[in-house]
């Protein structure tokens, strides 16, 4: 298992201090950095990529051109591992069980090796951590021989973290002076594959495609279809998106400024209705490994206002992988949501693990 320090890489004090003037300078809105400007408009069927309008030929096709890229070793899967889940006792999210006595990442991982052995191929895996779930995930899969996967296969590397704000701008002091650390967000990726042991992973398989999604939406299986369907649409960054429901809360596709993106709910100004959007993203993409690399440095961190404890507000600077899509040509994919082929299972807390228990059962044949 390739292993970069559980320390996490902490951002330039120069990042940091730039963070402090921007927040200072606009404490009284913080709207003015995170709003996005200009025209939005909501998707229509047509700005689409529906995978259920391809033939059964054309499906076939599709899965056999996955396979073989998979077999090639292009195609990694990639897992963003960095939240804690304080619903499920403050242990990472990764670890913890999901179904029968087993983690999300057992689940994920056993899914893999079934591919393995049915084609007959090794699939690179890359968890990508932060400071809190490092170690944790690291002892998880030591104890249990990586599910049966080769140590060889497995790289695992943290994101980056800063210190947390007051909303004045200060720095955050915790409860024992000491300033209080946060990770900066999934949006860290493309800066963190420069890191020499994540990149020389990378190069030694030669993979030119990361399979990215989070690692508790248990609907996001690696699928040679859908790896496929990634290759067929000829772009760089390939999103999957599921049709908007009353109670998702987040972002979703949109057509800003006559570009095609992915906009996160606090990006969104007051007077767009979230409620319109047709789409809500998943957070499951297919990336070029050159895309990421070509903007390691691109993404923009924005404010957002968090709540410690019971009352303390604080503010982080984090960065959204999302956010690629304005920078490289994007295909998004609309994808199914119903309950036998579901791309969308997000389990956040333990009324989630209990109501889609027979769900998971379903799609990872247990």
């Amino acid at each position: 298992m390739t292993l970069n320090s559980n320390l996490p890489p902490l951002l330039a004090e120069s990042v940091f201090g730039a963070h402090q003037e921007q927040l200072v300078a606009h404490a009284h809105d913080l709207s003015m950095l995170t709003h996005a400007r200009g025209l939005i408009e909501s998707f229509q069927s047509q700005d689409f990529l529906n995978v259920d309008l391809f033939s059964f030929q054309q499906r076939n096709n599709l899965y056999e051109c996955g396979v073989q890229a998979l077999s090639k070793k292009r195609v990694g899967i990639l897992f963003l591992n960095g939240g804690m889940a304080t619903r499920f006792g403050g242990v990472p999210k990764g670890v913890s069980i999901v179904y029968r006595n087993k983690s999300f990442i057992q689940l994920k991982f056993e899914q893999i090796r079934r591919l393995q052995t049915q084609f007959k191929i090794q699939i690179p895996i890359l968890l990508m951590n932060s400071f809190a779930t490092y170690v944790p995930t690291q002892m998880h899969l030591l104890e249990h021989g990586h599910f049966g996967l080769e140590d060889a296969q497995i790289c695992m590397f943290n994101q980056y973290s800063s210190k947390r704000l007051t909303p004045s701008g200060n720095l955050y002091l915790g409860s024992d002076g000491q300033p209080s650390y946060y990770s900066t967000g999934h949006g860290d990726l493309p800066q963190a594959l420069l890191n020499h042991q994540v990149y020389d992973f990378i190069k030694r398989y030669k993979i030119d495609t990361l399979m990215v999604s989070n690692i508790d939406n248990m609907g996001a299986l690696l699928s040679p279809f859908y790896v496929g369907v990634h290759l067929f649409s000829k772009q760089p960054v390939s999103v999957e998106i599921v049709t908007k429901r009353s109670q998702d809360i987040g972002g979703g596709p949109v057509i800003l400024n006559g570009k095609k993106v992915l906009l996160e709910g606090f990006r969104m100004p007051q007077e767009t209705q979230l409620k319109s959007l047709f789409g809500f993203n998943t957070n499951t993409f297919y990336l070029s490994v050159d895309s990421l690399l070509r903007h390691a440095y691109d993404l923009k961190f924005y404010p957002v206002l968090k709540i410690l404890g019971e009352h303390q507000q604080i503010v982080q600077f984090e960065r959204i992988l999302g956010e690629i899509t304005s920078l490289e040509p994007s295909c998004f994919m609309l994808v199914p949501r119903d309950f036998s082929r579901s791309r969308f299972v997000p389990i956040k807390n333990q009324q989630d693990v209990a109501a889609y228990q027979d769900q998971i059962a379903y799609l990872y044949d247990l």
